[in-house]
């Protein structure tokens, strides 16, 4: 597989017909895309299946999802703390410094001289409250970006933040990829879901 440009589920075992549980299978083709340093694409059109097992996509390589669904089945969960994609990065995340931030800021008040891919957080707000079963009381308000070295934000955010209660940053190689989505008219969350949890 070392010869492929790019990796996909299928080539782990992943059917992509919305029934099977694909989970192992792209948990597999993750991990060995990040011992390789290989990006994923997954094949057009595909719709993956991911039960409730306790088992995480751990991603460190460029992802595009393209036009592929994801059905998660949250019904029987193993562990309800357990990620699907759970992102990380091999460089060591730091606190950019970023108070405030406007959901129609261009730039960032300096670049920090690499790529980064920054989320932020505000516990004034919480998101994705959940009733049933699996009561929550939500997490905080949170989103994220890409900038490019200058400090320029190359993807959009959805929310203004008055004041954030964290910010941690990454520098990244992904910055090539959000470019290219950004002229497309596409948001981060479209082409990473919300990658990194820190």
């Amino acid at each position: 597989m070392n010869d492929f440009k790019f990796l996909n589920y299928e080539l782990f075992g992943a059917a992509g017909d919305g029934v099977t549980d694909d989970m192992e299978a792209i948990a597999a083709c993750h991990a060995y895309a990040n011992l390789h340093l290989l990006p994923v694409k997954t094949m057009p059109g595909r719709c993956y299946y991911i039960g409730g097992r306790d088992l995480s996509a751990v991603i460190k390589t460029d992802v595009d999802f393209g036009t592929s669904e994801f059905i998660i089945d949250d019904r029987r969960l193993e562990s309800i703390t357990t990620p699907v994609f759970s992102v990380e990065a091999d460089h060591e995340a730091f606190d950019p410094g970023i108070l405030s931030l406007s959901k129609d800021a261009k730039k960032l008040e300096s670049g920090f001289g690499a790529p980064l891919y920054v989320r932020v957080f505000s516990d004034e707000e919480k998101h994705f409250i959940r009733k049933g079963l699996n009561m929550n009381n939500g997490v905080d308000k949170s989103d994220c970006f890409l900038t490019d070295a200058d400090g320029n934000i190359l993807t959009g955010l959805d929310y203004d933040f008055v004041r954030r209660s964290l910010c941690r940053a990454v520098a990244c190689f992904l910055h090539a990829m959000a470019n290219k989505r950004k002229r497309q008219g596409l948001s981060l969350s479209a082409v990473l879901f919300c990658l990194w949890y820190v």
